[in-house]
């Protein structure tokens, strides 16, 4: 009766026709590759589509690897791996991450017009992956520019490397950065993954500012069940002013991979099928 249920209201009955925009499919089967490229000096991947290309954010220093992965797929033959480790504890930046939809692409989460977006995928922690030290981020919605993401999922720290793992969903806005600018923001819900599972992750996205009369949302469905339906602001009221040395927009950019403080911790996740699109039927397999 609940997967009934979740089947009817989560994928609904939209004509694709209506879509104001084609949804981003990722699947990594034919048709998709990784190559490089070099951006301000440095070797960075691409994944190359058969109708786009995707780009990584990577931040400099930071030790990984990017493949497609013909042993551990949830669907089809192949899934996006990406791995990072580092052989010093310096608190540094590191960071590889899937910019699924970038904050300057017409199809972006934005605060403004029809703000709703929903992005689906499966994910896959490697059997050895070492609970971190420090925290580390898989998935942010991170608004342009300079602030800390306004919802971020965030891997609890731990003492041990083989604890288990905890997942952390967390909102932020300007009530928080006027409040406790150091925090981490405020934990709207926390959950246990095992390791070397393949799991379906889908999210209602919508963002709001502080005093603009609209509930912000975010909305899980985790393997089919809905866990959570938060309600309330996430994200930042746009300035003139630049935060950091860059002005702060409404547009919001969607980021899957591995961001971490540098820790000599190793963390290997696996992607397949991600979707993001404006219904939710856009997402739909």
């Amino acid at each position: 009766m609940l997967k009934r249920w979740f089947v009817a209201i989560f994928l609904g009955l939209v004509c694709p026709a209506a879509w104001p925009f084609d949804p981003v499919r990722l699947d990594f089967e034919d048709g998709f590759q990784l190559d490089k490229y070099r951006f301000r000096g440095e070797e960075r991947p691409l994944l190359r589509g058969a109708a786009r290309n995707f780009d990584f954010t990577v931040d400099p220093g930071t030790q990984y690897d990017v493949w497609l992965d013909t042993q551990n797929a949830s669907a089809g033959r192949r899934a996006l791996a990406m791995k990072i480790f580092s052989d010093r504890d310096d608190g540094v930046k590191d960071k590889i991450e899937l910019n699924v939809v970038k904050h300057n692409e017409p199809e972006k989460l934005a605060l403004e017009g029809n703000r709703a977006r929903y992005v689906a995928f499966d994910f896959m922690l490697d059997p050895r992956y070492e609970a971190p030290r420090s925290w580390v981020i898989h998935f942010q919605a991170w608004q342009c520019c300079g602030k800390p993401p306004p919802f971020a999922i965030r891997v609890a720290p731990k003492r041990d490397v083989n604890s288990e793992i905890e997942f952390r969903f967390l909102v932020r806005d300007d009530v928080t950065e006027r409040t406790n600018p150091r925090s981490e923001g405020r934990e709207i819900y926390r959950m246990t993954v095992a390791r070397g599972r393949w799991n379906n992750m889908a999210l209602w996205l919508e963002p709001s500012m502080n005093d603009d009369g609209r509930d912000g949302r975010v909305t899980l469905w985790y393997n089919g069940v809905q866990l959570l339906d938060y309600r309330g602001d996430w994200g930042y009221r746009p300035v003139p002013t630049r935060v950091q040395g860059h002005k702060l927009t409404a547009d919001f950019a969607v980021k899957i991979g591995i961001y971490r403080p540098r820790q000599t911790t190793v963390q290997t996740i696996y992607i397949d099928n991600v979707r993001f699109g404006p219904t939710p039927a856009s997402v739909a397999r």
